[in-house]
């Protein structure tokens, strides 16, 4: 049910809601090892962001130790259970890469940690206005069919779930860079090299996983997910 959100109801979230997420952040972060932080009533975060965003003030900052090269699909795939909690609070979410104040947000994190990008949330009405509703057209393309996505060799109900899932997986533009492989009972799954498609990847693994496992998945373009059994 989530989609991306840039126009958001511009009030302060409850006290309540901002304990829970930062309770599940600091849950994450400790199995992790990233420093995912919930930022709020920052307005200038996302001031000068080509006007793709309204009434925005809280983010997640989502960040880890700077000799992490792993960092940005870590990111990603941590992010993305941080960005699916929200919506089962109704809260709005939006995956933000560049418009945004990436000097001012680099100086809420400690030193010695990178920042990969942020999370905008908050309140958002149930309905798009129509000017968000345009703005989602423009910016999100239909998703690509599950044969667009990946190639097996051989049919299997929990890689279609998977796949299921990563087919309504958020990225960069939904380009949907990712590409998985079911090849002897081993599942794997690739990104071209480009600016964002590793935190692309480290979403895609978060949705795969989710919807397919149990198992885990290894770091990295081209590893594979460790189910403890064959597909």
């Amino acid at each position: 049910v989530r989609r991306s959100r840039r126009h958001y109801i511009d009030e302060p979230m409850t006290s309540i809601l901002c304990d829970k997420l930062r309770a599940e952040a600091g849950r994450l972060n400790a199995e992790s090892g990233l420093d995912m932080r919930l930022v709020t009533d920052r307005h200038e975060l996302f001031r000068g962001g080509f006007g793709l965003f309204q009434g925005a003030r809280n983010a997640f900052l989502l960040a880890g130790p700077s000799d992490n090269p792993d960092l940005a699909e870590q990111c990603g795939y941590w992010g993305e259970r941080l960005v699916l909690f929200a919506t089962t609070m109704n809260l709005g979410t939006c995956w933000v890469a560049a418009t945004f104040n990436r000097a001012l947000a680099e100086t809420l994190i400690p030193a010695g940690e990178r920042l990969a990008c942020v999370i905008a949330v908050g309140l958002v009405k149930d309905e798009m206005s129509v000017r968000e509703s345009v703005q989602y057209r423009l910016i999100h393309r239909s998703c690509k069919p599950i044969g667009a996505l990946c190639r097996y060799d051989r049919p299997s109900e929990r890689f279609t779930a998977g796949m299921e899932a990563v087919r309504l997986a958020p990225s960069a533009m939904n380009r949907q860079p990712v590409f998985f492989e079911l090849k002897s009972g081993a599942v794997t799954a690739r990104v071209s090299p480009s600016a964002w498609g590793p935190v692309d990847l480290g979403i895609a693994k978060a949705h795969f996983e989710l919807a397919a496992g149990p198992g885990r998945w290894a770091w990295g373009s081209g590893a594979a997910f460790d189910s403890g059994e064959p597909f």
